[in-house]
């Protein structure tokens, strides 16, 4: 069977020109942001959506450039998880258990 210009699905990413162009694929991301801790989203975002620097994004939030650093590794972390789970099927990757894994205040 010829795959043409199909869009993957859920199961594989595809390139990242794909994704990008891919609806269902925003949306299950959007549902992964959802499931972030407030301050941990919008860290996120202001770092890979609006493009901030950590200097940027510590003088819009008062967090300190370590903190910073830490949410996003977090925020990334539990993206993948959620993104393997929602997106890929691994059905082991985001149980409900694994939503607190490190059990330190961010």
């Amino acid at each position: 069977m010829a795959t043409g210009n199909r869009t993957p699905g859920p199961g594989t990413l595809g390139s990242p020109e794909q994704l990008c162009t891919n609806r269902e694929f925003w949306q299950v991301l959007q549902r992964c942001l959802d499931r972030l801790p407030g301050i941990q989203a919008q860290v996120f975002m202001m770092r890979e959506h609006l493009g901030l620097s950590t200097q940027e994004i510590s003088t819009q939030t008062q967090l300190t450039g370590n903190n910073i650093n830490v949410m996003l590794y977090r925020a990334r972390l539990k993206l993948q998880k959620c993104l393997q789970q929602n997106w890929l099927g691994d059905d082991a990757a985001c149980s409900p258990r694994t939503r607190k894994t490190d059990g330190h205040a961010a």
